[in-house]
């Protein structure tokens, strides 16, 4: 018979007789990302992003995103997504438009 201790999930195995106890939490996102409605642009954007990463997928095209520039869904390479990082102006025009849009205090 096995020992219980060795079935036991939080068995640390560099402590045989020490049982670690572990805490999951789930939090869903959904709350914290957006609070408000949704808009119905932003429901077209999204749907219209998640069909072309659909067909990318099926297409066999992997590690790529997939984007809008200049009015037309782009499959873009992740390393070239991310070898740039572009950075938010926390006092500009785009982060109060953001902040005003998600009913969000400054």
């Amino acid at each position: 018979m096995e020992n219980s201790a060795q079935a036991d999930p939080r068995h640390n195995s560099q402590s045989p007789n020490k049982i670690i106890p572990i805490s999951i939490k789930y939090l869903d996102p959904s709350y914290r990302i957006r609070s408000v409605a949704k808009k119905t642009a932003d429901a077209v954007l999204c749907n219209l992003l998640a069909e072309y990463a659909v067909h990318a997928g099926m297409s066999g095209k992997t590690n790529h995103v997939v984007g809008y520039w200049i009015n037309l869904f782009k499959n873009v390479s992740i390393i070239l997504a991310t070898d740039d990082r572009r950075m938010v102006d926390l006092e500009g025009a785009l982060w109060r438009r953001m902040m005003s849009a998600t009913r969000q205090d400054n």
